[in-house]
C-alpha cells in the first residue's frame, strides 16, 4: 500500500478516534462535537521511522489543541485574570433568604408566598453587591433546588421588576422543583457554565449548604460556604474573591462568628466548628446584626394574584 494511500486511510479512521477534555468533562461540561487525531499506528508506516512520528504527532497536536478549546461549550478566556467576567451563583433559600422559602410555602400559591425586607438575611448589602459585581463587569444567577417563581418574586422585591438575573432549578433538567434529585448544584453550575460561555474556575458558587459547596469545588468550580448565608461579611467575602472594592458600608466587618475562614476557598470543617457548639445562636446573631444597623422595615411584597 502507498503512503498516499495509508493517509487516506488515517484521515477516515481519525474521526473515530475521540480526544478527551478532562478539565471540561470533570464539571459537567462536553465538548460541542468530537475533536480527534490520527491513530499513531498510521503516521509512523505513513511517515517512516520514529523522528519523523515525533515530529508528525507534534504537527497533529497543534490544530487539535486549538480546536479542544475552540470547540468546547465552556470557552477558556485567555486574557488577563483580572480581566477575565466572573458568574457569581447565589443560593436562594437559607443562603439570600433568612427562612427556607420552600419548605415553608411548597406549593402554595404566589399570593400566598409573603416576602418583607427582613426575609432576606441582609437586603442592603445585597444590593450593593450586585450593583458591585455588575458594576465590575461580572455576572449574577440564582441556582435553587425550589420555585421559579418564588425566587423570581424575592429578587423582584430585592432587585426591581427587571432584576435580569438568571434562575436555574431542577425543572430545567427533567427533576420536579422542590426536589433534591440532582444530588448538588453541579449540573446547573454547568449549565449556567453553557448558557454565560465561562470556565469553570471563573463560576463561584456561594450557598448555605456545605455538601453543594464541596460537590462543586471537587468538579473545579470555585464556591465559598456561606453556613449563616448571605451576611454583610460574606458579601465581602465574595467580593474579595471577584477583585472588587470593599469599601462601601456593610463588607468585610471583622466581627462575624465564623473568622477569617471567609476570606480563603470555604474551611467547611472550620466553619461546622465554630458553627456546631451554638448553631442557633450563631444563626440569630448573623441575622439580627446584619440587618440594615437593626432596622427592619418590614414592608411587604405580595402578589394581589
Amino acid at each position: 500500500m502507498s503512503r498516499f494511500a495509508l493517509l487516506r486511510c488515517a484521515a477516515g479512521f481519525q474521526r473515530s478516534v475521540p480526544i478527551p477534555i478532562p478539565q471540561f468533562q470533570a464539571a459537567g461540561c462536553r465538548p460541542t462535537r468530537q475533536v480527534t487525531g490520527a491513530p499513531a499506528w498510521v503516521l509512523q508506516t505513513a511517515f517512516g521511522g520514529t523522528a519523523v512520528l515525533a515530529a508528525s504527532v507534534a504537527s497533529w497536536r497543534a490544530p487539535v489543541q486549538k480546536r479542544r478549546l475552540s470547540t468546547a461549550r465552556c470557552v477558556r478566556n485567555e486574557g488577563p485574570p483580572q480581566a477575565r467576567c466572573w458568574l457569581v451563583v447565589l443560593d436562594f433559600d437559607c443562603t439570600i433568604m433568612v427562612e427556607h422559602l420552600w419548605a415553608r410555602y411548597r406549593d402554595a400559591p404566589l399570593a400566598k408566598v409573603h416576602i418583607q425586607d427582613d426575609t432576606f438575611v441582609d437586603l442592603a448589602a445585597l444590593r450593593r453587591f450586585v450593583a458591585s459585581v455588575r458594576a465590575g463587569g461580572h455576572n449574577v444567577a440564582v441556582a435553587s433546588f425550589g420555585r421559579r417563581d418564588v425566587i423570581d418574586k424575592g429578587l423582584r422585591v430585592a432587585l426591581g421588576e427587571e432584576h435580569q438575573v438568571v434562575i436555574t432549578t431542577p425543572a430545567d433538567f427533567g427533576c420536579p422543583e422542590g426536589s433534591g434529585l440532582l444530588g448538588n448544584k453541579n449540573r446547573q453550575l454547568a449549565g449556567l457554565c453553557d448558557r454565560f460561555q465561562a470556565t469553570p474556575d471563573r463560576i463561584l458558587l456561594v450557598d448555605d449548604d456545605a455538601h453543594n459547596v464541596e460537590a462543586a469545588l471537587k468538579a473545579g468550580f470555585s464556591a465559598l460556604h456561606a453556613p449563616a448565608g448571605l451576611t454583610g461579611v460574606m458579601l465581602g467575602a465574595a467580593a474579595m474573591k471577584l477583585g472588587l472594592e470593599l469599601d462601601s458600608p456593610g463588607f468585610g466587618e471583622s466581627h462575624a462568628p465564623f473568622g477569617d475562614c471567609l476570606l480563603c476557598r470555604p474551611c467547611i470543617d472550620c466553619s461546622n466548628s465554630n458553627n456546631s457548639n451554638n448553631d442557633s445562636n450563631s444563626y440569630s446573631y448573623n441575622r439580627s446584626h446584619y440587618s440594615d444597623n437593626g432596622n427592619n422595615n418590614n414592608h411587604s411584597h405580595d402578589d394581589d394574584s
